[in-house]
C-alpha cells in the first residue's frame, strides 16, 4: 500500500461543516513519552532482544518469493513467517520487519518499543531491511503533522528514515510500481553514514488527503552496518505555527468541507470512477487509490475529474 510519489487532491466542491471522524474505532499512534535520550559513549551494535516472537520466523526458508518481504503472523498458526510485502496496517505498537535478503539482518525491538535497531550480519551488507510502525489515517486527514525521531548508526553503509501516507490499493504490488501508491510524503534520505552519534530529525507531512488509509514510518538500513532509531513522535502543526505558503494550501475544516473525496469519505457524497467511457458511482467504502479516474459531479450535473497535483511538499525540517 505504500510507495513512493507526491500528489495531493484539488478541491472542487463545497459542502456543510465536517468534523474529523474522531468518533470511529481507528488505531492511532502509540504514547510515546517526551524524556530527552541520553547515550554516552559509540553507538553499538544491534543485537537481537531475547524472546522476541517475530525472531522465530525462518528467514532462510525457500519461500519462492522474489522482491521485497514482509514478517508477518499468520492468522491460522499464529506463527510468523515470510510472505510477499503487502503493506499491511497493523497494530500502531508493531514495529515491522520487510525488505529484501532479511536473512542477512537482526533486528531488536525492545517491549517498550522506544528504541529499536537493524543490523547486517555481513560487514560489506547486500540486503536492504527495514523496521516500520503504519496506523489509521482517518484522524489527520486535512491536517499537517510533524514525526520527530532519534537516529543513529554504526558502521553504516546508508540508512533512510522516512514517512508517508498511502492509499487502500487492491491491485498487485510489484518493485516496477514503488513510485504508484503514496498520496502523500515518501521516503525522504537521511544522510548517515559510518558512525554516527544520536541526532533529531523532523519530518513535516500534510496536509494529509483523504485519499489516505495509513501512514506508516520507519527507518531502512542497507549496505552493512547498524541504525538505530528511538522514540519516535507524531504530532499536529498547530494552525498559528504553519507558514504563510502551508496556509495557502487548502487543509483543515475547509479540505474536509470542499475535497471531493473528502466529502466522499465522510458524506458518502457521490463520486465516480470510469469503466472503459462509461462513469461508474463508487460504493461507500470502496477504495480509492492513485491511478484511477475519478470523477464528481457538479451543481449544473456535470461531472468534472479530480485533479492531483505535486502541492504537497515534505521534507526534513531539522537534523
Amino acid at each position: 500500500m505504500i510507495r513512493l510519489a507526491l500528489l495531493l487532491v484539488v478541491p472542487l466542491l463545497g459542502a456543510s461543516t465536517l468534523q474529523p471522524p474522531q468518533t470511529r474505532q481507528t488505531m492511532t499512534p502509540p504514547d510515546i513519552a517526551e524524556d530527552e535520550i541520553v547515550v554516552t559513549g559509540a553507538v553499538p551494535r544491534c543485537w537481537p532482544r531475547t524472546d522476541d516472537p517475530q525472531d522465530a520466523a525462518d528467514l532462510t526458508a525457500n519461500t519462492g518469493l522474489r522482491g521485497r518481504q514482509l514478517v508477518w503472523r499468520d492468522a491460522a498458526t499464529q506463527r510468523y513467517t515470510l510472505v510477499p510485502d503487502h503493506f499491511p496496517t497493523a497494530h500502531p505498537a508493531l514495529w515491522q520487519r520487510a525488505g529484501m535478503r532479511l536473512k542477512d539482518f537482526v533486528f531488536r525491538v525492545p517491549e517498550d518499543g522506544e528504541k529499536v535497531c537493524i543490523g547486517a550480519r555481513n560487514r560489506f551488507g547486500g540486503g536492504v531491511a527495514q523496521l516500520r510502525r503504519g496506523f489509521d489515517a482517518s484522524p489527520y486527514w486535512g491536517r499537517y503533522m510533524i514525526l520527530t525521531a532519534d537516529v543513529a548508526a554504526r558502521k553504516a553503509g546508508r540508512v533512510d528514515m522516512w514517512i508517508a501516507a498511502g492509499a487502500e490499493d487492491p491491485r498487485p504490488i510489484d518493485d516496477a510500481n514503488l513510485g504508484r501508491d503514496i498520496v502523500a510524503g515518501g521516503f525522504k534520505q537521511v544522510p548517515i553514514s559510518g558512525d554516527f552519534a544520536w541526532k533529531r530529525v523532523r519530518f513535516l507531512i500534510g496536509p494529509i488527503p483523504c485519499m489516505a488509509a495509513q501512514i506508516s514510518y520507519g527507518i531502512q538500513l542497507q549496505d552493512g552496518g547498524d541504525a538505530w532509531l528511538a522514540r519516535p513522535r507524531f504530532v499536529e502543526v498547530p494552525e498559528e505555527r504553519l507558514s504563510p505558503s502551508m496556509r495557502r494550501v487548502l487543509h483543515g475544516e475547509a479540505m474536509l468541507r470542499s475535497d471531493p473525496i473528502c466529502r466522499y469519505r465522510l458524506q458518502n457524497a457521490p463520486l465516480y470512477t470510469f469503466k472503459g467511457k462509461r462513469a461508474v458511482l463508487l460504493e461507500p467504502g470502496s477504495p480509492v487509490y492513485p491511478g484511477m479516474r475519478i470523477s464528481a459531479p457538479q451543481s449544473n450535473g456535470w461531472l468534472r475529474g479530480v485533479d492531483y497535483r505535486a502541492r504537497f511538499a515534505p521534507g526534513i525540517l531539522e537534523f
